[in-house]
């Protein structure tokens, strides 16, 4: 199969349609909700200069091709395509920034970047464990995608930031790999090279709320722009941003967080060079 991907409606503010070496290339996987187009146009009501970060939208060079196509029933297809589409990425060296409603594919992406960077390393921050084996008779699932990760990679190689809700069987993952870390070990983490699956819901439910199970514990947005400053953005091959569930909040007011964090995703890795493969 192919890969189709459709140009977006209204591209991230400033982005370009070219492709560009070593430079951030956003990708939506969209779900039933439209999600990665929703934060598109959330972003256009933000300015594109990020004071914490000190860079600008419009003075950076980055790429949004726009939505990957994906098979109407077949949920192994289409994480085949996800996958294929995060190599094409790569293929061009520069870092594929996937946009996505869940978590579901994400493993997919993880093994194409693992492939391609043996000794790849996932921090995964958000709320859930996502370490499943199934999830409703279902192998490909957002509550499984750690999980289908780890069927290639060592645990050793997991990484959990604010995980804060699940099953005991994922706990008990989480705790015999030691895979639960702090804030202060982020910045050495990744020298052979960093995945990172960032879900909104890392954020207490008082600051974004449209997430798909508001679990309280979370972050503020003045305690997640400090842990931004921490990533070792420079070691990221690939990452995705997750969790946005627009019918949880009315108001449209995650949406706007969900762009704020896509913006700043945007600008640390278009302003740190890619280290060299």
């Amino acid at each position: 199969m192919s890969l189709k991907v459709t140009p977006a409606p209204v591209p991230f503010p400033g982005a370009s349609e070219k492709t560009y070496a070593k430079v951030p290339a956003l990708m939506g996987i969209p779900g039933t909700t439209g999600v990665p187009d929703l934060i598109r146009k959330a972003a256009h009501q933000l300015d594109p200069y990020s004071p914490q970060i000190n860079a600008d939208l419009e003075e950076l060079t980055y790429t949004d091709y726009g939505n990957l196509t994906l098979h109407p029933d077949t949920v192994e297809e289409n994480a085949r395509l996800v996958g294929d589409a995060c190599r094409a990425i790569m293929n061009t060296t520069a870092i594929p920034v996937f946009l996505a409603r869940d978590a579901r594919y994400t493993a997919s992406a993880i093994r194409a970047t693992a492939d391609r960077h043996p000794e790849l390393t996932v921090i995964q921050m958000g709320a859930r464990a996502h370490l499943l084996d199934e999830f409703e008779g279902q192998k490909w699932h957002a509550r499984t995608s750690m999980k289908r990760a780890l069927d290639r990679l060592p645990i050793t190689r997991l990484k959990n930031f604010g995980t804060r809700s699940g099953k005991k069987e994922e706990f008990d993952l989480i705790a015999g790999g030691e895979t639960q870390i702090s804030a202060e070990d982020l910045p050495s983490l990744g020298e052979q090279g960093l995945y990172l699956s960032l879900d909104l819901s890392v954020l207490d439910p008082c600051t974004a709320p449209g997430v798909f199970h508001p679990e309280p514990g979370g972050m503020t947005w003045e305690e997640f722009s400090k842990i931004v400053a921490l990533i070792p953005w420079n070691t990221i091959k690939a990452c995705d941003f997750v969790g946005l569930e627009p019918s949880g909040d009315h108001t449209g007011f995650s949406n706007l967080i969900a762009a704020k964090i896509a913006r700043e995703i945007i600008l640390s890795l278009a302003k740190t060079p890619a280290p060299q493969d």
